[in-house]
């Protein structure tokens, strides 16, 4: 047990380092954030004490994964944020355009109904263009490392400013893009009416395996002492816990797929 908790303990701080430092699948090394440093290191010391006492490794993990994790909500929040103002967006660009402003004067109303990560993209490509940068070079640079509906976007201002179109038929370019957003957000919001009750069947039968698991431990002593014993602790009930958590986060991903 003391090698488990000591390796417990490692890769607490070494998951809470990570954390702190925003590593993700899809985003690259932030700065350093306090907020973020303080929480990570308090995780990690509850962590490395329910390791070191108990001996129970998953623990640990979890106990350190909660920065991580926050991290993710945060990111995942940012990202709906801007995707929810893709729309707006266009409408300014196709407004602007076919009011017979060129792109670069279009974008920069655009800029203004951006929000989150689009809005970040968008102000870094006019700054790469007050620098000298053409405006499809300073449309392409930004656009590594973007979400795919994000990136949509850019890939269309890109081939604008490329091909150097006429506000008009910029105008109609966007105006077609509009079209097909428009459809499919209330196809979107329809398919989520549709699925709102799978989304709280999965909470319903997600809560019925601890509470028949609580019911069985009181009626039955021999269940309760075995859950009691380090094999319960260290194995029997983490790995339960981890099936559930990831019963409950792979079905809500189907639905919220289904309804995105």
């Amino acid at each position: 047990m003391i090698a488990v908790g000591a390796l417990a303990a490692g890769t607490a701080v070494a998951l809470a380092g990570l954390a702190v430092a925003g590593v993700t699948p899809r985003m690259p090394l932030p700065a350093l954030h306090r907020r973020d440093l303080a929480l990570a290191l308090v995780c990690a010391a509850g962590g490395v004490l329910a390791a070191s006492i108990h001996g129970v490794a998953p623990v640990g993990l979890v106990a350190a994964a909660i920065p991580w994790w926050r991290r993710g909500r945060k990111r995942a929040a940012r990202l709906r944020l801007a995707e929810a103002s893709i729309i707006p967006v266009l409408e300014a660009i196709a407004g602007a355009s076919r009011a017979g402003l060129v792109l670069r004067d279009a974008l920069s109303l655009g800029r203004e109904r951006a929000r989150g990560e689009l809005a970040e993209r968008i102000a870094d490509a006019l700054a790469r263009e007050e620098l000298g940068a053409s405006l499809a070079e300073a449309v392409g640079a930004v656009r590594a490392g973007a979400a795919s509906r994000i990136d949509a976007v850019l890939a269309d201002l890109q081939l604008c400013a490329s091909a150097r179109l006429g506000s008009d038929r910029v105008a109609a370019l966007f105006e077609d893009v509009l079209s097909a957003l428009r459809f499919e957000r209330e196809l979107a919001g329809d398919l989520r009416a549709r699925t709102s009750g799978q989304r709280l069947q999965v909470w319903l039968l997600a809560a019925v395996v601890p509470l028949l698991a609580l019911y069985l431990a009181a009626m039955s002593p021999t269940l309760a002492d075995e859950l009691s014993t380090p094999l319960g602790r260290g194995v029997l009930i983490p790995a339960g816990a981890l099936f559930e958590i990831a019963g409950v986060v792979l079905t809500r991903r189907v639905v919220s797929r289904a309804g995105a």
